[in-house]
């Protein structure tokens, strides 16, 4: 009997819930490195540094991993799913590319510590951007401008922005 060679992010992405996952794939792909893992991704995203951990594993490690979208995929959610070698989503899933923000609480902070904060939170996005120009083609301006607009696309704008190709909607 063959396993199941099927896993999911449901929920935030945090260093715990993509520790699990890594895990999870990482046994699977060291079972059989030429097999497929089917990643289910709802999630509306999370931490910077947990997702492009997980982007970076699978990538690096070139493990077959297709990611299937559901719900709402967005922020680092989204850059999870873009990790897949061939991703598919649902009709329903919506996806958000926006702006990334920092939140600060209870702390002192001084003018050198926001110039550090904007530096790498540009650079958090812009590497995010890159991602996924790599993927639809647009450039990273046309992505900066989408991401302005906060707003969730449907699988039919994601195939026009090149995001996702009409054959991958499940339906």
């Amino acid at each position: 009997m063959e396993k199941k060679r099927v896993v999911h992010l449901i929920g935030d992405v945090t260093a715990e819930s993509i520790s699990r996952l890594s895990d999870q794939v990482f046994q699977l792909w060291k079972e059989d490195p030429e097999g497929e893992i089917t990643l289910y991704v709802g999630s509306v995203g999370g931490g910077v540094t947990a997702g492009l951990a997980f982007y970076e594993l699978v990538r690096a490690c070139k493990i077959p991993l297709v990611t299937i979208g559901l719900g709402n995929v967005g922020s680092m959610g989204l850059i999870v799913w873009a990790a897949g070698t061939r991703r598919l989503a649902t009709a329903n899933t919506q996806f958000l590319i926006h702006e990334l923000r920092r939140h600060f609480e209870n702390e002192w902070l001084r003018t050198s510590d926001f110039e550090t904060g904007l530096y790498n939170l540009k650079l958090d996005e812009d590497t995010l951007l890159q991602i996924i120009a790599g993927i639809c083609g647009q450039s990273r301006e046309e992505l900066h401008a989408i991401a302005h607009l906060e707003r969730s696309l449907t699988v039919k704008e994601a195939v026009d922005l090149g995001l996702l190709r009409e054959e991958d909607i499940l339906r």
